[in-house]
Protein backbone atom coordinates (compact mmCIF):
# COMPACT_ATOMS: atom_id res chain seq x y z
CA UNK A 1 0.00 0.00 0.00
CA UNK A 2 1.16 3.68 -0.39
CA UNK A 3 2.32 5.66 1.97
CA UNK A 4 0.05 8.84 1.18
CA UNK A 5 -2.77 9.18 -0.76
CA UNK A 6 -0.94 12.43 -2.45
CA UNK A 7 2.88 13.38 -2.92
CA UNK A 8 2.85 17.00 -3.50
CA UNK A 9 7.11 18.00 -4.47
CA UNK A 10 7.69 21.70 -3.88
CA UNK A 11 6.18 23.51 -0.71
CA UNK A 12 5.89 27.06 -2.85
CA UNK A 13 2.17 28.61 -3.54
CA UNK A 14 1.26 25.90 -5.44
CA UNK A 15 2.25 23.21 -3.29
CA UNK A 16 0.83 24.96 -0.34
CA UNK A 17 -2.23 25.56 -2.27
CA UNK A 18 -3.16 21.85 -3.10
CA UNK A 19 -2.28 21.12 0.17
CA UNK A 20 -4.69 23.32 1.94
CA UNK A 21 -7.42 21.52 -0.17
CA UNK A 22 -6.72 18.33 0.94
CA UNK A 23 -6.38 19.69 4.32
CA UNK A 24 -9.83 20.91 4.13
CA UNK A 25 -11.23 18.11 2.09
CA UNK A 26 -9.87 15.92 5.67
CA UNK A 27 -9.38 11.83 5.20
CA UNK A 28 -5.90 12.13 3.33
CA UNK A 29 -2.77 11.40 3.96
CA UNK A 30 -0.44 13.75 2.31
CA UNK A 31 3.44 13.88 2.19
CA UNK A 32 4.24 18.01 1.05
CA UNK A 33 8.65 17.53 0.17
CA UNK A 34 10.57 20.09 -0.10
CA UNK A 35 14.31 19.56 -1.24
CA UNK A 36 15.28 22.58 0.87
CA UNK A 37 15.19 23.41 4.91
CA UNK A 38 12.08 25.56 5.49
CA UNK A 39 12.16 28.66 5.44
CA UNK A 40 14.40 28.60 2.37
CA UNK A 41 16.01 31.81 0.00
CA UNK A 42 13.23 32.41 -2.91
CA UNK A 43 14.34 34.23 -5.70
CA UNK A 44 11.43 36.30 -6.73
CA UNK A 45 10.41 40.34 -6.37
CA UNK A 46 7.61 38.68 -4.21
CA UNK A 47 4.66 41.28 -5.01
CA UNK A 48 1.24 40.04 -6.13
CA UNK A 49 -2.58 41.73 -6.74
CA UNK A 50 -4.08 41.85 -3.23
CA UNK A 51 -7.26 39.96 -4.43
CA UNK A 52 -5.02 37.03 -3.95
CA UNK A 53 -5.87 37.00 -0.23
CA UNK A 54 -9.45 36.41 -0.44
CA UNK A 55 -8.40 33.13 -2.55
CA UNK A 56 -5.75 32.26 0.38
CA UNK A 57 -7.90 33.57 3.45
CA UNK A 58 -6.82 34.12 6.93
CA UNK A 59 -4.73 37.40 5.55
CA UNK A 60 -4.10 38.38 9.05
CA UNK A 61 -1.92 35.14 9.45
CA UNK A 62 0.62 36.24 6.31
CA UNK A 63 2.08 39.79 7.09
CA UNK A 64 3.30 41.45 4.57
CA UNK A 65 6.78 44.08 4.10
CA UNK A 66 4.98 46.39 1.97
CA UNK A 67 1.56 47.40 0.91
CA UNK A 68 1.37 49.11 -2.51
CA UNK A 69 -1.33 51.30 -4.25
CA UNK A 70 0.37 52.67 -7.16
CA UNK A 71 3.27 50.96 -9.81
CA UNK A 72 5.59 53.63 -11.45
CA UNK A 73 6.57 52.46 -14.93
CA UNK A 74 9.46 53.69 -17.37
CA UNK A 75 10.63 53.76 -20.64
CA UNK A 76 14.38 53.42 -20.38
CA UNK A 77 14.37 55.60 -17.36
CA UNK A 78 12.27 58.63 -19.37
CA UNK A 79 8.22 59.20 -20.10
CA UNK A 80 7.30 57.79 -16.06
CA UNK A 81 4.18 56.60 -15.69
CA UNK A 82 2.05 55.93 -12.63
CA UNK A 83 -0.99 53.09 -12.60
CA UNK A 84 -2.73 52.49 -9.72
CA UNK A 85 -2.47 49.12 -8.13
CA UNK A 86 -3.03 47.09 -5.09
CA UNK A 87 0.15 44.75 -4.36
CA UNK A 88 1.17 43.59 -1.17
CA UNK A 89 4.99 42.69 -1.48
CA UNK A 90 6.38 39.91 0.60
CA UNK A 91 9.51 38.04 0.97
CA UNK A 92 9.10 34.90 -0.39
CA UNK A 93 11.05 32.53 1.41
CA UNK A 94 8.81 33.38 5.02
CA UNK A 95 5.50 33.98 3.07
CA UNK A 96 5.52 30.22 1.13
CA UNK A 97 6.51 29.07 4.95
CA UNK A 98 3.68 30.18 6.37
CA UNK A 99 1.71 28.88 4.00
CA UNK A 100 2.74 25.41 4.18
CA UNK A 101 2.56 25.47 7.94
CA UNK A 102 -0.95 26.77 7.93
CA UNK A 103 -1.69 23.31 5.66
CA UNK A 104 0.21 21.52 8.21
CA UNK A 105 -1.92 22.83 10.63
CA UNK A 106 -5.32 22.40 9.09
CA UNK A 107 -4.82 18.99 7.99
CA UNK A 108 -4.60 18.21 11.97
CA UNK A 109 -2.00 15.41 11.63
CA UNK A 110 -2.69 13.85 7.89
CA UNK A 111 -0.09 16.54 6.33
CA UNK A 112 3.48 15.60 6.78
CA UNK A 113 5.89 18.87 5.77
CA UNK A 114 9.30 16.56 4.83
CA UNK A 115 12.09 18.47 4.04
CA UNK A 116 15.66 18.29 2.32
CA UNK A 117 14.15 15.32 0.33
CA UNK A 118 15.56 15.88 -3.29
CA UNK A 119 13.86 13.43 -5.79
CA UNK A 120 16.19 12.11 -8.13
CA UNK A 121 13.86 9.23 -9.12
CA UNK A 122 10.30 8.58 -10.45
CA UNK A 123 8.43 5.06 -11.05
CA UNK A 124 4.98 5.01 -12.29
CA UNK A 125 3.17 1.74 -10.97
CA UNK A 126 -0.42 1.10 -12.27
CA UNK A 127 -2.16 1.81 -8.84
CA UNK A 128 0.81 4.32 -6.89
CA UNK A 129 3.65 6.98 -8.19
CA UNK A 130 6.91 6.38 -6.14
CA UNK A 131 9.84 8.80 -5.90
CA UNK A 132 13.29 8.10 -4.29
CA UNK A 133 16.59 10.20 -3.14
CA UNK A 134 19.57 9.08 -4.13
CA UNK A 135 20.62 7.92 -0.73
CA UNK A 136 17.49 5.19 -1.17
CA UNK A 137 14.81 7.03 0.90
CA UNK A 138 11.60 6.49 -0.69
CA UNK A 139 8.18 8.10 -0.68
CA UNK A 140 4.80 6.67 -2.67
CA UNK A 141 1.37 8.02 -3.15
CA UNK A 142 -1.46 7.14 -5.13
CA UNK A 143 -1.17 11.21 -6.78
CA UNK A 144 2.04 12.70 -7.29
CA UNK A 145 1.42 16.69 -7.88
CA UNK A 146 4.74 18.20 -8.96
CA UNK A 147 5.36 21.84 -7.58
CA UNK A 148 8.90 21.52 -8.09
CA UNK A 149 9.63 24.98 -10.14
CA UNK A 150 10.88 26.06 -13.00
CA UNK A 151 12.97 23.41 -13.74
CA UNK A 152 11.08 20.84 -12.51
CA UNK A 153 12.69 17.26 -12.13
CA UNK A 154 9.20 15.68 -12.03
CA UNK A 155 8.40 17.09 -15.62
CA UNK A 156 11.52 15.54 -16.73
CA UNK A 157 11.00 12.41 -15.52
CA UNK A 158 7.96 12.33 -16.62
CA UNK A 159 8.40 13.40 -19.46
CA UNK A 160 5.97 16.60 -19.03
CA UNK A 161 5.77 20.01 -20.21
CA UNK A 162 7.94 19.07 -22.96
CA UNK A 163 9.30 22.26 -24.74
CA UNK A 164 8.90 24.90 -22.23
CA UNK A 165 9.94 28.14 -22.06
CA UNK A 166 12.33 29.29 -19.31
CA UNK A 167 13.98 33.20 -19.59
CA UNK A 168 17.08 33.82 -17.19
CA UNK A 169 16.82 36.60 -14.37
CA UNK A 170 19.07 38.02 -11.58
CA UNK A 171 17.39 38.57 -8.00
CA UNK A 172 18.78 41.01 -5.15
CA UNK A 173 17.98 41.76 -2.15
CA UNK A 174 19.90 45.05 -1.25
CA UNK A 175 20.36 48.32 1.11
CA UNK A 176 21.01 51.24 -0.76
CA UNK A 177 22.15 55.05 0.26
CA UNK A 178 19.44 56.41 2.42
CA UNK A 179 18.95 59.36 -0.09
CA UNK A 180 18.35 56.93 -3.00
CA UNK A 181 15.79 55.20 -1.30
CA UNK A 182 13.72 58.32 0.07
CA UNK A 183 13.54 59.47 -3.66
CA UNK A 184 12.33 56.00 -4.64
CA UNK A 185 9.34 56.61 -2.63
CA UNK A 186 6.83 53.67 -1.17
CA UNK A 187 6.25 53.08 -5.37
CA UNK A 188 7.23 50.14 -6.84
CA UNK A 189 9.30 50.51 -9.98
CA UNK A 190 9.70 48.31 -13.48
CA UNK A 191 11.89 49.95 -15.58
CA UNK A 192 10.93 48.71 -19.00
CA UNK A 193 13.20 48.24 -21.74
CA UNK A 194 16.21 49.05 -19.25
CA UNK A 195 17.59 45.92 -20.97
CA UNK A 196 16.76 45.80 -24.88
CA UNK A 197 14.49 42.65 -24.37
CA UNK A 198 13.53 42.97 -20.85
CA UNK A 199 12.82 45.39 -17.90
CA UNK A 200 14.67 46.15 -14.67
CA UNK A 201 12.85 46.42 -11.58
CA UNK A 202 13.25 47.82 -7.42
CA UNK A 203 10.95 47.16 -5.14
CA UNK A 204 11.28 48.75 -2.00
CA UNK A 205 10.24 46.55 1.21
CA UNK A 206 10.44 47.06 4.76
CA UNK A 207 14.33 47.24 5.44
CA UNK A 208 15.41 46.33 2.03
CA UNK A 209 14.82 46.93 -1.82
CA UNK A 210 13.83 43.83 -3.87
CA UNK A 211 15.68 44.46 -7.20
CA UNK A 212 16.74 42.56 -10.42
CA UNK A 213 16.55 42.40 -14.62
CA UNK A 214 14.72 39.55 -16.89
CA UNK A 215 15.91 39.57 -20.55
CA UNK A 216 13.57 37.65 -22.34
CA UNK A 217 15.38 36.93 -25.39
CA UNK A 218 17.81 35.19 -22.83
CA UNK A 219 20.80 36.27 -24.84
CA UNK A 220 21.64 39.57 -22.93
CA UNK A 221 24.45 39.55 -20.22
CA UNK A 222 22.28 39.74 -17.22
CA UNK A 223 25.29 41.10 -14.69
CA UNK A 224 26.14 43.31 -17.12
CA UNK A 225 22.73 44.99 -17.29
CA UNK A 226 22.34 45.13 -13.55
CA UNK A 227 25.39 47.07 -12.37
CA UNK A 228 24.47 49.90 -15.08
CA UNK A 229 20.71 49.81 -13.88
CA UNK A 230 21.51 50.10 -10.46
CA UNK A 231 23.82 52.40 -10.96
CA UNK A 232 21.63 55.03 -13.00
CA UNK A 233 19.02 54.45 -9.94
CA UNK A 234 21.14 53.90 -6.94
CA UNK A 235 24.12 56.50 -7.74
CA UNK A 236 25.07 56.84 -3.74
CA UNK A 237 25.74 52.97 -3.95
CA UNK A 238 24.47 49.50 -2.32
CA UNK A 239 25.34 46.45 -0.41
CA UNK A 240 23.88 43.41 -2.03
CA UNK A 241 22.79 41.50 1.32
CA UNK A 242 21.27 38.06 -1.10
CA UNK A 243 22.11 37.56 -4.96
CA UNK A 244 19.95 34.22 -6.76
CA UNK A 245 19.45 33.69 -10.78
CA UNK A 246 16.69 32.20 -11.75
CA UNK A 247 14.67 31.34 -14.33
CA UNK A 248 11.40 32.37 -15.26
CA UNK A 249 8.77 29.81 -16.73
CA UNK A 250 6.95 31.72 -19.23
CA UNK A 251 3.39 30.61 -20.53
CA UNK A 252 3.56 30.44 -24.75
CA UNK A 253 1.28 27.60 -25.44
CA UNK A 254 -0.35 24.74 -24.57
CA UNK A 255 2.10 21.62 -23.18
CA UNK A 256 1.15 18.14 -21.63
CA UNK A 257 1.14 19.10 -18.18
CA UNK A 258 -0.71 16.09 -16.28
CA UNK A 259 -0.82 12.35 -17.09
CA UNK A 260 -2.53 9.66 -15.18
CA UNK A 261 -1.40 10.20 -11.55
CA UNK A 262 0.80 12.85 -11.98
CA UNK A 263 -0.14 16.66 -12.44
CA UNK A 264 2.13 19.66 -12.45
CA UNK A 265 1.44 22.84 -11.00
CA UNK A 266 3.06 26.25 -10.63
CA UNK A 267 5.90 27.33 -12.03
CA UNK A 268 6.08 23.36 -13.17
CA UNK A 269 3.58 24.38 -15.43
CA UNK A 270 4.90 27.34 -16.98
CA UNK A 271 2.50 29.47 -15.77
CA UNK A 272 4.27 33.05 -15.74
CA UNK A 273 2.94 35.90 -17.59
CA UNK A 274 5.42 36.49 -20.60
CA UNK A 275 5.26 40.14 -20.17
CA UNK A 276 6.07 41.01 -16.61
CA UNK A 277 6.75 37.56 -15.14
CA UNK A 278 4.28 37.99 -12.49
CA UNK A 279 3.30 33.92 -11.65
CA UNK A 280 1.88 33.84 -7.43
CA UNK A 281 -1.79 34.07 -8.28
CA UNK A 282 -1.29 31.91 -11.18
CA UNK A 283 0.24 29.44 -8.97
CA UNK A 284 -1.73 29.56 -6.54
CA UNK A 285 -4.46 29.54 -8.84
CA UNK A 286 -3.53 26.11 -9.79
CA UNK A 287 -2.42 24.07 -6.89
CA UNK A 288 -5.71 24.82 -5.59
CA UNK A 289 -7.08 23.11 -8.83
CA UNK A 290 -4.75 20.41 -8.62
CA UNK A 291 -5.71 19.67 -5.00
CA UNK A 292 -9.30 19.32 -6.07
CA UNK A 293 -8.27 17.08 -8.83
CA UNK A 294 -5.80 14.93 -6.36
CA UNK A 295 -8.83 14.81 -4.14
CA UNK A 296 -11.38 13.46 -6.77
CA UNK A 297 -8.61 10.29 -7.88
CA UNK A 298 -8.02 9.32 -4.16
CA UNK A 299 -12.05 9.61 -3.96
CA UNK A 300 -12.41 7.37 -7.18
CA UNK A 301 -14.81 9.86 -8.70
CA UNK A 302 -13.20 8.73 -11.94
CA UNK A 303 -10.29 7.53 -13.55
CA UNK A 304 -7.18 8.94 -12.62
CA UNK A 305 -6.45 9.66 -16.50
CA UNK A 306 -9.98 11.15 -16.92
CA UNK A 307 -9.08 13.50 -14.07
CA UNK A 308 -5.89 14.87 -14.53
CA UNK A 309 -6.85 15.48 -18.08
CA UNK A 310 -9.60 17.55 -17.26
CA UNK A 311 -7.32 19.61 -14.71
CA UNK A 312 -5.38 19.98 -17.57
CA UNK A 313 -8.08 21.24 -19.67
CA UNK A 314 -8.91 23.88 -16.59
CA UNK A 315 -5.14 25.06 -16.27
CA UNK A 316 -4.94 25.71 -19.63
CA UNK A 317 -8.30 27.44 -20.27
CA UNK A 318 -8.86 29.26 -16.77
CA UNK A 319 -4.88 30.12 -16.45
CA UNK A 320 -3.34 29.51 -20.08
CA UNK A 321 -5.62 30.76 -22.47
CA UNK A 322 -5.62 34.47 -22.00
CA UNK A 323 -1.89 34.49 -20.85
CA UNK A 324 -1.07 32.67 -24.36
CA UNK A 325 -2.93 35.30 -26.42
CA UNK A 326 -0.54 37.30 -24.71
CA UNK A 327 2.24 35.49 -25.61
CA UNK A 328 1.10 35.43 -29.05
CA UNK A 329 -0.41 39.12 -29.67
CA UNK A 330 1.88 40.92 -27.56
CA UNK A 331 5.00 39.83 -26.72
CA UNK A 332 6.26 40.26 -30.51
CA UNK A 333 5.39 44.05 -30.10
CA UNK A 334 7.36 44.42 -26.79
CA UNK A 335 10.29 42.97 -28.46
CA UNK A 336 9.90 44.32 -31.80
CA UNK A 337 7.87 47.33 -31.35
CA UNK A 338 8.73 48.99 -27.74
CA UNK A 339 7.54 52.40 -28.58
CA UNK A 340 4.11 51.78 -29.65
CA UNK A 341 3.75 49.14 -26.54
CA UNK A 342 4.88 51.50 -23.98
CA UNK A 343 2.35 54.35 -25.52
CA UNK A 344 -0.72 52.24 -25.81
CA UNK A 345 -0.22 49.81 -23.19
CA UNK A 346 1.38 51.41 -20.46
CA UNK A 347 1.19 55.32 -20.79
CA UNK A 348 -1.91 54.87 -22.47
CA UNK A 349 -5.45 53.19 -21.79
CA UNK A 350 -5.45 49.79 -24.00
CA UNK A 351 -4.86 46.71 -21.62
CA UNK A 352 -2.28 44.68 -22.83
CA UNK A 353 -4.66 41.71 -21.76
CA UNK A 354 -7.88 42.84 -23.16
CA UNK A 355 -6.10 43.47 -26.60
CA UNK A 356 -4.94 40.27 -26.95
CA UNK A 357 -8.16 38.78 -25.64
CA UNK A 358 -10.19 40.30 -28.80
CA UNK A 359 -7.01 39.17 -30.81
CA UNK A 360 -7.70 35.89 -30.25
CA UNK A 361 -11.98 36.19 -29.97
CA UNK A 362 -11.82 35.13 -26.20
CA UNK A 363 -14.79 36.79 -24.31
CA UNK A 364 -13.13 39.22 -22.16
CA UNK A 365 -15.16 40.92 -19.13
CA UNK A 366 -13.31 44.16 -17.76
CA UNK A 367 -14.65 43.26 -14.53
CA UNK A 368 -13.75 40.11 -13.82
CA UNK A 369 -10.84 39.08 -11.63
CA UNK A 370 -8.58 39.15 -14.44
CA UNK A 371 -8.91 42.80 -16.18
CA UNK A 372 -6.98 45.10 -18.29
CA UNK A 373 -3.58 45.35 -16.14
CA UNK A 374 -5.27 42.91 -14.06
CA UNK A 375 -1.96 41.56 -13.03
CA UNK A 376 -1.49 44.78 -10.92
CA UNK A 377 -5.09 45.97 -9.61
Amino acid sequence: MPQFEVLIVGAGPAGAAAAQVLAEAGAFRVAVVDKARLPRPKACGGIFPYRLLAKIGDSSAFPSDAEYRALRFSNRGNAVVSQSAHLLGVDRGTFDHQLAQRAVKRGAGAITLIEQFDVAMLSIEDDYVRISERTGNVLSGRVLIAADGAFSRIARLAGLNRGHVVRPAIDLEIEANPEDVAALGQMPAIDLFELDDGYGWIFPKADRLSCGVVSWSGKTNLNDALGRYLARRLPGGWRVLQRMGHGIPIYTSHTDIARGRIMLAGDAANLAEPIYGAGIEAAYESGMLAGRAARAICAGEDTPEAISRAYQQQVHSRIGGPTAAVARHVSPLFRERPEFFYRNFVAGKLGHEAFAARMDGLTFDPSSERQAMGLFA
